[in-house]
């Protein structure tokens, strides 16, 4: 519907000033009261998805700028799981974020999330050990294998396209670069990058400064160009 209004009042490519500000707080209304539907204080986008809702736990002033799903799994297909989702306060994020888990995923306060992230700590199947999935199985109707809960720490800024793979526990004020894969610990104060995610820089409280890792032929890793 705000999509059609905006594209009715638009002409030659310039929206109207006024009516544009009456779109965004429409929009903000909305998104006000379909927050507080689901018991959240903030913003929550039309068409976002929450399910396991008693256990998701959400602070305050949550705002995201599209759709997210967020899913703490209770039962699939013949399993049962006792999950849960914390985020903390001062929350944001831009669109399709995703958040599923079938253990426990905890996010401190004040974190800052790109497009598309996805945190997760299950598969869809086993891929380690004796109990192993088999392939011929169709992936949607594998036994959800547990990887193990991720926590996040307050302050931390993830990129657009981040991936993050329980089990993982990234600290306070940790930076993940756009398009990485984290799926070991990142340490506070540490900014990572890459598939697999590896460290390029940490923050040197004394100086102020990020400082650059050394690889072992003495160059550095995210050098500034």
């Amino acid at each position: 519907m705000l999509k059609r209004l905006s594209k009715a009042i638009n002409h030659d490519g310039i929206i109207i000033g006024p009516l544009r500000i009456l779109v965004r707080t429409v929009s903000r209304g909305l998104q006000m009261i379909n927050a507080r539907l689901h018991g959240i204080s903030g913003r929550l986008p039309l068409g976002s998805q929450i399910s396991g809702l008693r256990n998701v736990k959400i602070g305050a002033d949550f705002v995201v700028h599209g759709p997210v799903w967020i899913e703490a799994i209770q039962a699939y297909a013949d399993e049962n799981h006792e999950s849960s989702i914390s985020i903390g306060e001062s929350f944001r994020a831009s669109d399709r974020l995703h958040i599923t888990a079938i253990g426990t995923i905890t996010i401190g306060d004040c974190c800052l999330f790109g497009s598309s992230v996805f945190i997760g700590d299950h598969a869809h199947g086993e891929y380690r050990g004796t109990s192993s999935s088999d392939p011929s199985i169709a992936p949607a109707e594998r036994r959800l294998g547990n990887q193990g809960d991720v926590f996040i720490g307050s302050n931390c800024w993830l990129g657009d396209n981040v991936v993050v793979v329980g089990p993982v526990n990234i600290g306070d004020g940790a930076i993940i670069a756009a398009n990485s894969v984290v799926t070991t610990d990142i340490s506070a104060r540490t900014m990572v990058a890459g598939v697999p995610a590896k460290v390029i820089k940490t923050y040197d409280a004394k100086s102020q400064q990020w400082r650059q890792i050394q690889r072992n032929d003495g160059s550095a890793y995210g050098a500034t160009r």
